[in-house]
């Protein structure tokens, strides 16, 4: 029985897919000639759909910026107004947005980590300084690219052994090749293609190397920390154990249950550049206090009756990122 197309591998269709159509093919040849944001992106394909496709992919847009990273993907198909199906339209302009931002978005590739792609990687923390964290998350960053800089060189010693015994042997060169390139690494253990990042242990940054930082570094770092997917998921669950030793009766983790929601409370900025954030600003702990309001004005019941987590907000088109308290009902 045949399994259904992944996401990656739908998300490799899109050019291909769009430019089949003329319309679709102009519209894509515009967006690049004049380097136009995403949004304009997303209407010039939307103009020349049909009334029901336009909606699903309104709806798309929507979830997509919405979507908690750590949970899966929306939908991605739509239909043509030929009838064939096809890739939502807006999924390239969503990933390179984010690619923009993270560096690389293992969890949507499918090969290996693209040229002039940086690694993306969230890091176990319980610093409540962006300073840090957004060092911590350079750190990593620097260390998967070296780990994966060193596979690529195995693979490549490894391949030249291969050919050069294959050619002795006779064998077909080009289907070694093949092989080989198939053999290609495309991650290391913990950041692969395909898979979301997993968290990683750095060593953070000491007093000295902090306070060595200058006032546009520091501002980078803060950026980097809240800015990027990873650095975001970093952050949560700092706030999650900051709000877990002020509320014990309270259980943090978990998917949040619609059904159940006592309170959603969330912690925003809106920056579109290192330059829109102030490293002095306490932006971890004014939200914690943000949070922390919220869970103190629940009524008050019996036990242990509520559960809670964060989760990142990831508002890329209107560059509004921050995290979310979600509060619910635990069931009886």
């Amino acid at each position: 029985m045949s399994s259904a197309p992944d996401a990656v591998s739908l998300y490799l269709q899109a050019e291909a897919v769009l430019r089949a159509n003329p319309e679709f093919a102009a519209a894509l040849d515009k967006a690049k000639s004049e380097n136009l944001p995403p949004e304009a992106v997303a209407r010039l394909l939307l103009s020349r759909l049909d009334e029901g496709t336009t909606n699903t992919l309104m709806q798309f847009a929507s979830a997509l910026n919405t979507v908690a990273v750590n949970q899966p993907a929306p939908p991605l198909m739509v239909r043509h107004p030929s009838g064939r199906t096809a890739l939502n339209p807006v999924v390239e302009a969503a990933l390179a947005e984010r690619a923009s931002l993270d560096g690389d978005v293992p969890e949507f590739r499918h090969g290996p980590l693209p040229e002039g792609g940086t690694p993306a990687v969230p890091v176990k923390t319980t610093s409540r300084n962006p300073v840090q964290v957004g060092l911590m998350l350079e750190r990593a960053s620097q260390e998967v690219a070296a780990e994966y800089q060193a596979a690529l060189t195995q693979h490549t010693e490894h391949a030249a052994l291969l050919l050069d015994q294959a050619e002795k042997e006779g064998q077909n060169l080009a289907l070694v090749r093949q092989g080989i390139e198939a053999l290609l690494p495309t991650g290391v253990k913990g950041y692969d293609a395909g898979m979301l990042p997993a968290f990683r242990e750095v060593v953070p940054p000491t007093t000295g190397e902090l306070a060595r930082l200058s006032p546009s570094e520091e501002r980078r770092m803060v950026w980097k920390a809240v800015s990027t997917t990873q650095g975001r998921r970093s952050l949560a669950p700092v706030f999650e154990q900051a709000l877990a030793e002020r509320f014990p009766s309270i259980e943090f983790g978990g998917v949040p249950s619609p059904k159940q929601k006592a309170a959603e409370v969330s912690w925003t900025v809106q920056a579109f550049g290192a330059d829109d954030l102030d490293p002095k600003f306490a932006l971890v702990e004014n939200g914690i206090e943000r949070f922390a309001s919220a869970l103190s004005a629940l009524p008050s019941q019996e036990g242990s009756p509520y559960r809670a987590t964060v989760l990142p907000v990831n508002n890329l088109s209107s560059r509004t990122f921050g995290w979310t308290l979600y509060v619910w009902n635990k069931e009886k």
